[in-house]
């Protein structure tokens, strides 16, 4: 990628990423037949394409803190995934031939868990969002190292352990 089209320093890719996920999913998805989780998807997708290779942050709580946005972005796909395990090339090609966009019929509902750690991946980012750029007068709502968060271990263990 010669220029990327998202900010490279972390403080406005933090930025510009809680502005995203406060976004729900576009009118063109839902038309097209996708739902919110798809979106969801979507979102935590361009975030572990993005850190680790264009965003960096190293050293004591933040990078911490980076880290589970990371992790969280990787359950969301990876809940998006459990959504479509049953579906077998060779019937989706029988059933929908060349319109494979169609197959997102046959897709299982979200999981709790898919839910959950795009509620989390959200309230994180949001709060990194606020320190970093020092949003004044906006509740922290815990879920950072950076700030000293509450919830950091309930963070922690959700993404570790599962439900």
């Amino acid at each position: 990628m010669e220029k990327p089209d998202f900010p490279t320093n972390a403080n406005a890719w933090i930025s510009s990423t809680a502005y995203d996920l406060k976004q729900g999913a576009q009118d063109k998805l839902l038309e097209a037949g996708y739902d919110e989780a798809y979106s969801q998807y979507l979102k935590a997708q361009s975030i572990t394409n993005v850190l680790g290779t264009y965003i960096k942050v190293k050293g004591g709580d933040l990078e911490k803190d980076f880290e589970n946005i990371y992790d969280l972005a990787k359950v969301v796909q990876g809940e998006h995934e459990v959504r479509t395990d049953h579906l077998e090339y060779e019937y989706l090609k029988e059933k929908y031939g060349e319109n494979k966009r169609e197959a997102v019929k046959d897709w299982k509902p979200a999981t709790e868990r898919q839910k959950q750690a795009f509620t989390y991946l959200n309230q994180l980012v949001r709060d990194v969002d606020i320190l970093i750029n020092e949003r004044h007068g906006h509740p922290i709502l815990g879920f950072t190292h950076y700030g000293d968060g509450d919830k950091t271990k309930e963070l922690e263990e959700f993404i570790n352990g599962g439900e």
